[in-house]
């Protein structure tokens, strides 16, 4: 994972406060709501690792928006 606990929850605040004065929810879309807060929440606050990500990743016919890997998982699983 790519922040602490602490540095999450700080990030988390930090995006609470930057979302409640800079948001208009009249005027966003998916793409604008997916760079400016989702990505956010999952990379800086959950601090999950960019490299261990897809997006639009096609499974099943289906678009999925986010797929996490854990390789740290796989390898204890494996072994």
């Amino acid at each position: 994972m790519g922040v602490d606990f602490n540095e999450g929850e700080e990030n988390l605040r930090d995006l609470i406060n930057w979302y409640s004065s800079n948001v208009n929810e009249l005027k966003r879309n998916e793409a604008t709501t997916r760079l400016h807060l989702i990505d956010r929440l999952v990379f800086e606050c959950l601090g999950y690792n960019r490299e261990d990500c897809k997006t639009e990743e096609r499974i099943n016919g289906q678009y999925i928006d986010y797929s996490f890997y854990c390789p740290a998982c796989l390898l204890s699983y494996i072994s």
